[in-house]
């Protein structure tokens, strides 16, 4: 195997290892849990200022969209562990195809 297919390979497992990981961390009921009070709070917050207060309501606003930042970051790793996974498969697939045809 050539240095750079090993170099993906060793990259795309580590793709795959984050995504374990961030599956660990949006799967506890401690991560779910603190992410829906820190929503719902905000939410109410952000419902109980007056229409007046625009500096309040702009740095809730940020706020909102900090958490969905937070939370979009954990899946776009999932989603390229996903796809590293299925390259690894791939690869895996295609070396034992390549092996059984040298053996004919």
């Amino acid at each position: 195997m050539n240095e750079k297919r090993r170099e993906e390979i060793d990259r795309a497992n580590q793709h795959v290892q984050r995504a374990q990981n961030a599956n660990m961390i949006i799967d506890n009921p401690l991560y779910k849990d603190a992410i829906a009070k820190i929503q719902a709070d905000l939410i109410n917050s952000f419902r109980s200022t007056d229409c007046m207060d625009k500096e309040l309501r702009e740095e809730l606003h940020r706020q909102m969209k900090t958490v969905m930042w937070f939370e979009n970051h954990f899946e776009k790793v999932l989603k390229t562990g996903k796809a590293a996974q299925e390259k690894l498969s791939l690869w895996q697939q295609l070396t034992k195809n390549k092996n059984n045809l040298e053996g004919l």
